[in-house]
């Protein structure tokens, strides 16, 4: 996720440095195009050139402004990931803790039913041996 964002800021750093490198060529271009024999042609191309260095002034600011945006979005989206990330190895973990209690509580209940079995034998053969005693001393 690092790298996605090192690659993202990089990108909108390219972007404004583009928009900057586009602004000189383009006023490069304007100057050089024009005819140097006429005076009051020189005065419009300095305002046109003025104009359009002001309107690509106004623009850097809110490409920086859509950049820190952007960089805050990314950051919000990487905190979420991580903690969504946090949550799910949670719910995992509690799973696992779960399932040990369920397979020790499991086990327990069968050491339980194994005991209840033991002594419902022993029940059952002590009563066998009460009867046989109950008959033997009426037949005496």
């Amino acid at each position: 996720m690092d790298r996605n964002v090192d690659r993202i800021e990089d990108v909108m750093d390219t972007v404004v440095k583009v928009c900057m490198a586009f602004m000189v060529v383009l006023i490069t271009v304007i100057i050089f195009s024009a005819e140097p024999k006429e005076n009051s042609g020189n005065q419009e191309l300095l305002k046109s050139v003025e104009m359009l260095y002001t309107k690509f002034s106004e623009h850097i600011p809110v490409v920086l402004e859509y950049k820190e945006r952007f960089e805050e979005l990314l950051m919000e989206s990487y905190w979420y990931h991580a903690i969504s990330e946090g949550r799910l190895k949670y719910i995992v973990e509690s799973r696992l803790v779960t399932r040990q209690r369920l397979l020790f509580c499991q086990n327990q209940l069968q050491s339980l039913q194994m005991k209840y079995d033991k002594l419902q034998e022993d029940y059952h053969k002590l009563s066998q041996e009460m009867e046989a005693l109950k008959n033997i001393t009426r037949l005496d």
